[in-house]
């Protein structure tokens, strides 16, 4: 009878309807509740460090665009494309070893760097989950309590960027093993297009895969690691036989997160334009400008627990417990 009445249960949260609204209701209730009930600066600040180093290795990427058309149009009296990346490839070849040195040593003193700050991010998810949950503001406390899960997060993350940085190593080895030979002859060779189409399909692939894995982690993991104090192998693992019978509701969580931050980011950019690009000034400053956008880390920090709390009671990583202030009608 207890194993008919666990599968009982089991089939009544598998027909059980996902919702979407009311989890972000919740979480924005909880925020305002944590943030403006009562208004207290120095809570802010305290808990806007822990946010700030809960992201110290995220943020921004800039990008940019090219434009493409016919090589002719570059051709001048003084200006040829073709002579150009022939000097260029020359120039690489008499020069090989020195870039490779100079490479080396850009390289290892990057990855010394992002390796410090990963560690120090790692232990600050973990701070910033644990203010939030309880609604206070410490950092010595979850610094030292959730020591464990932070080295545990820390090496796989280690693990994960290796793996995404091997990965992104291998596409761009081959798209400058495609490009090498046009490069020596100073000729573009259209026979090339599919491969660089396909490079690219790859790329913007494993760049959906990186952001999925990167929601579920931020989401699900660290809450499943801060409530039961587990290392990050086990709570994929936890979580991972949550996902595989609910796939369709992850998905569809990805997708809702990525247009509830597409939504905040259109009101941030809607707040610089009307003030003339002045308040990009503070929010561009390290720490300052994390305080400033505190309403909107803390609720994306509550978003993924109030969605996860919807699968059985197993999966519930709300500290207190108590409901949030009702929602409006």
């Amino acid at each position: 009878m207890g194993r008919e009445t666990l599968n009982c249960h089991y089939l009544r949260m598998e027909n059980r309807p996902i919702e979407f609204v009311t989890p972000s209701k919740r979480a924005f209730e909880r925020m305002k509740d944590i943030l403006f009930r009562p208004f207290d600066m120095q809570k802010w600040f305290i808990l806007g460090f822990s946010a700030w180093l809960a992201t110290l290795v995220e943020g921004g990427g800039s990008s940019g665009s090219g434009g493409g058309g016919d090589t002719s149009g570059f051709e001048t009296d003084d200006f040829s494309l073709s002579d150009t990346l022939s000097k260029m490839s020359s120039w690489i070849q008499e020069h090989l070893m020195i870039i490779l040195i100079i490479g080396g040593v850009v390289l290892l003193l990057i990855a010394v760097v992002v390796v410090a700050l990963t560690w120090v991010q790692s232990r600050g998810k973990l701070m910033f989950i644990d203010n939030v949950m309880n609604n206070r503001a410490r950092i010595s406390e979850p610094w030292k309590d959730f020591r464990g899960p932070a080295n545990s997060l820390f090496v796989w993350l280690l693990v994960y960027g290796g793996i995404v940085f091997l990965s992104l190593t291998l596409l761009i080895g081959c798209a400058l093993f495609t490009a090498w030979p046009m490069m020596k002859s100073g000729s573009f060779d259209t026979g090339t297009i599919p491969v660089f189409v396909g490079l690219g399909a790859i790329l913007i692939a494993m760049s959906l895969a990186a952001a999925y894995i990167n929601v579920l982690l931020e989401n699900f993991i660290i809450p499943l690691m801060h409530h039961d104090r587990i290392c990050t192998t086990e709570a994929w693992k936890r979580f991972l036989s949550l996902h595989s019978r609910r796939t369709g509701s992850f998905v569809l969580f990805f997708l809702w997160t990525l247009l509830l931050r597409t939504a905040s980011a259109f009101i941030i950019l809607a707040l610089v334009l009307g003030t003339c690009c002045i308040a990009l000034i503070p929010l561009i400053i390290p720490y300052l400008g994390t305080v400033i956008l505190l309403p909107v880390f803390v609720f994306f920090r509550l978003l993924g627990p109030e969605f996860l709390k919807q699968f059985g009671d197993e999966f519930d990583t709300m500290i207190d417990g108590r409901e949030p202030p009702s929602l409006p009608a």
